[in-house]
């Protein structure tokens, strides 16, 4: 079952997934820039919460794992983009 669709069914599932299982359910299960592996990791990395986060980023720099500096980078890049779209948001509310 694709990564999303196990999200929406069985979100727990998930959840007990280390981030290097999460990314062998996500398209064809090998992470390259522009497959349906990284749209789908990137578009799930955009529902979950911050401490699933935080918990992925420790697994990546913990653990030796194929193709686990790209699940990082996937991860740092989207922890910059939302907090670049909260700071913008913030300076938005601020002047007005």
């Amino acid at each position: 079952m694709p990564l999303l669709a196990l999200w929406e069914a069985n979100p727990n599932a998930i959840k007990e997934m280390t981030i290097e299982q999460v990314v062998a359910t996500a398209g064809d299960g090998r992470l390259r820039d522009k497959n349906d592996c990284s749209h789908e990791l990137r578009e799930y990395l955009s529902q979950v919460q911050s401490d699933s986060l935080a918990h992925y980023a420790e697994y990546c720099l913990s653990s030796a794992f194929n193709r686990g500096g790209m699940v990082l980078q996937d991860l740092v890049r989207h922890c910059h983009h939302t907090l670049k779209a909260h700071s913008e948001l913030h300076r938005t509310v601020t002047f007005l």
